[in-house]
């Protein structure tokens, strides 16, 4: 289905922009036996280092983990994806809960609906980049492809 494929380059391409934009490594951009793609990035380097004791960490996780339901619901009512990073952030918190002492559940609620509302400002703010990875991804591009779109876009 044409649409949605678009939503799954939409909601892929936020992953991509918004953990480019705070800074953190993409290790790739694959897509599985059953034609799901995904953008993973390293959680050992950079600001996602340390995410199970940092709150700083756990909040660039949280965003990115965010990203794809906030693209998907800026072009569409909702998003029809993100279950998967939803349940990715939850364990996340879960494991970092002794060292940021968020454990209760309306507080990881609210901290997921403050990282899509902080992954839709960023996409606002870059919507050209955002726009330019979604084509790139469209077009087959790899990681590099997709990282000289997005750059080439911000200069514009």
């Amino acid at each position: 289905d044409p649409q949605e494929q678009q939503r799954v380059q939409a909601h892929e391409a936020a992953h991509f922009v918004v953990g480019y934009l705070l800074g953190a490594q993409i290790c790739g951009y694959s897509i599985d036996a059953r034609g799901k793609p995904s953008v993973e990035f390293d959680e050992r380097t950079g600001p996602l280092a340390g995410y199970t004791t940092s709150r700083e960490a756990l909040d660039v996780l949280c965003v990115i983990s965010c990203a794809g339901i906030a693209g998907e619901g800026q072009i569409w009512d909702g998003s029809n994806g993100g279950a998967a990073d939803l349940e990715q952030l939850a364990k996340a918190v879960d494991k970092s809960a002794a060292a940021t002492g968020m454990s209760d559940a309306q507080e990881q609620l609210n901290f997921a609906r403050w990282g899509v509302f902080y992954a839709a400002s960023m996409l606002r703010a870059n919507k050209a980049s955002w726009d330019a990875v979604r084509q790139a991804m469209a077009e087959g591009a790899d990681v590099c492809g997709c990282i000289q779109a997005l750059e080439a876009a911000s200069v514009r």
